[in-house]
């Protein structure tokens, strides 16, 4: 324990002092007094720093206890939390269990019940059985009526297939009248000429030779004024590009498709060939359009009957683009049809478009094929007009159809 002295004190404890011989120090024992009193001076100081020290030390050590007890307390209190949390939810699993308890019972009452009503079920099973029985004998009873109506009906059938032959007959007469008219006569025997490769002197018309033949059958169908080649493939030559520029913005145009020596088909739409705002997509243009064999796919010169109201047109790729099928998958250049009735597809691969326009698909429904097709079909009754639905063209060729 620290024993604290005031500067007094220290200059009595010093000793007795000496003094001089009229009764005062001397200059030397006042310096020794002064020195002894300013060390005791800075000793005082020092034990007064190091008990402030020591007292903030206690007051830091107080502060700590303090928030230990805090921090014992807060523990305390979050245990007890902890304990009632527990208790209630033990509390809850016993409910739950008792719950679950009395469900199981209810669920053996239950099944006791249903046995119950399934020995009722299979009763009155029986009786329907029973009651089936006597219905059965009234529907043999009620049989020689139905076979009456059924005859009646088939009566009325027959009236309908008879009218339908007499249609079909009509149609064989206009096929006829088709086939022995001076024009189908003449395109029969000019039909292996049209559109073949290496004819590029059929550049500017068709006022001679055999396109002649050709512009003066189709005017039983549609006016033609004159013809004007824009595209021929063979001149040409296959590649998307070349096609649109040759074509684009004309009027009203005529596809001729050939498919080997013995396969020539057409194909007209009323409408200017029109690409798309972006070059990456594709445009469906509505317009009417007709599909014709020349030669292969029937007996002579034929147009291919398609009713006016199904939807029609052609759609076009842009140069960088492909034209979609109903899956949206790429699947060509360009393809012109009638709404679930014709379609002819060009610049078409197994895998989608093309590199060139001279991959086609050519695909006419059963329901669409005329009276004396002879051509393939395929496992629905579906035919074309080419030598095969999926084909390599031989030669293509594009008129301008002046009316």
């Amino acid at each position: 324990m620290y024993t604290f002295m005031s500067i007094e004190d220290l200059a009595t404890a010093s000793g007795s002092t000496t003094v001089g011989p009229d009764g005062e120090a001397t200059p030397g024992e006042r310096r020794l007094r002064e020195n002894s009193r300013f060390e005791a001076l800075q000793m005082e100081a020092a034990l007064r720093q190091e008990v402030d020290g020591m007292k903030a030390l206690l007051q830091q050590q107080a502060q700590e206890l303090a928030a230990l007890r805090g921090a014992k307390r807060a523990l305390e209190q979050q245990l007890q939390s902890d304990i009632s949390a527990v208790c209630e939810k033990l509390e809850a699993l016993q409910l739950a269990f008792d719950q679950h308890k009395e469900d199981l019972q209810q669920m053996h009452a239950t099944s006791r019940e249903a046995a119950q009503e399934i020995k009722s079920l299979q009763g009155a099973l029986g009786t329907t059985i029973r009651e089936m029985r006597g219905m059965v004998a009234q529907v043999q009873g009620l049989r020689a009526h139905v076979v009456d109506d059924v005859t009646t009906a088939v009566q009325v059938d027959l009236h309908d297939d008879k009218r339908g032959l007499r249609q079909m007959a009509a149609s064989l007469d206009a096929i006829m009248d088709n086939l022995t008219s001076d024009q189908s006569v003449k395109l029969v025997a000019a039909a292996r000429h049209i559109c073949t490769p290496g004819q590029q002197f059929v550049r500017l018309s068709s006022h001679y030779g055999s396109y002649r033949a050709l512009r003066h059958w189709l005017s039983r169908y549609m006016r033609i004024k004159s013809m004007q080649l824009l595209y021929k493939s063979s001149r040409d030559g296959f590649k998307y590009s070349t096609f649109l520029s040759k074509t684009l913005g004309a009027q009203r145009l005529l596809f001729l498709i050939r498919d080997g020596p013995a396969h020539l088909f057409a194909c007209t739409m009323d409408h200017p060939l029109a690409q798309p705002d972006s070059p990456t997509q594709a445009k469906e243009t509505p317009c009417p359009v007709s599909f014709y064999s020349i030669s292969g796919a029937c007996g002579g010169p034929t147009k291919i009957p398609m009713p006016a109201e199904l939807s029609q047109g052609v759609a076009v790729a842009g140069r960088e683009g492909a034209v979609r099928g109903p899956d949206g998958q790429p699947v060509a250049d360009m393809a012109i049809g009638v709404d679930d009735a014709a379609v002819m597809v060009l610049g078409r691969d197994e895998s989608g478009p093309a590199a060139d326009l001279s991959g086609c698909a050519m695909m006419v429904k059963k329901a669409y094929l005329p009276i004396g097709y002879r051509g393939e079909v395929d496992e629905d009754g579906d035919g074309t007009l080419a030598g095969s639905m999926t084909f390599a063209i031989t030669e293509m060729e594009v008129w301008l159809l002046a009316s």
